[in-house]
């Protein structure tokens, strides 16, 4: 697996599986070790226990672990492990979605840019990697920011967070920031906010 490690191996405690570690810009994946001396449908439960924990982006959650557990039972209720596993991914790529364009600092005049937020003024661009943000931004378009740190909720920021950036929707809730990629197929997070760098607003796209 790209974005975590799979171990099966007696477990010499009561829990069925465990999460060793997260990722981190220093290239670690968490590595998911489930106890191999239980039957088959419980180590299959634990391990889509242990993968929701991924998907929904719990390393940086800031609130009760029992609150956890039960967000993470309700998504493993409701998922296969292929499914779980595809979920993870597309978490774990969408950090490093956006890619710095030397010299670009304006969205071309015409009808070749579009502006998400006319009278705003992008001070540099950036090259979006990856589908988190279809149909709004497609992979190899451009993206034009206003450096700002403030921002509505629902617009669209560029971020850095995990030694990457990436461009999201985003909402201060309680526990923190929540990230909301325009395209379904990717699940939103909740991250700490003390642990993102807010880099600017989108402003325009080409």
């Amino acid at each position: 697996m790209k974005n975590f490690k799979l171990e099966y191996r007696p477990f010499p405690a009561e829990a069925q599986g465990v999460i060793f570690g997260f990722i981190s810009s220093a290239g670690r994946v968490p590595r998911i070790v489930i106890d191999n001396t239980q039957p088959e449908e419980t180590q299959k439960k634990a391990l889509r226990h242990e993968l929701a924990h991924l998907v929904l982006g719990h390393q940086n959650a800031d609130k009760p672990i029992k609150d956890i557990e039960k967000e993470a039972d309700a998504l493993a209720a409701m998922k296969t492990v292929e499914q779980l596993i595809q979920m993870v991914n597309g978490n774990f790529d969408q950090w490093a979605a956006l890619e710095a364009v030397q010299g670009v600092k304006h969205p071309p005049t015409g009808r070749k840019a579009t502006w998400l937020e006319p009278g705003r003024t992008p001070a540099f661009a950036y090259r979006c990697k990856g589908n988190s943000m279809i149909p709004t931004f497609y992979d190899g378009e451009l993206v034009y920011i206003e450096p700002s740190q403030s921002f509505r909720d629902g617009q669209i920021v560029a971020i850095e967070i995990d030694g990457g950036r990436t461009l999201k929707r985003a909402y201060k809730v309680n526990e923190g920031l929540r990230l909301i990629p325009d395209n379904n197929e990717y699940f939103p997070v909740t991250v700490d906010e003390n642990k993102v760098k807010i880099i600017g607003i989108a402003v325009a796209r080409s």
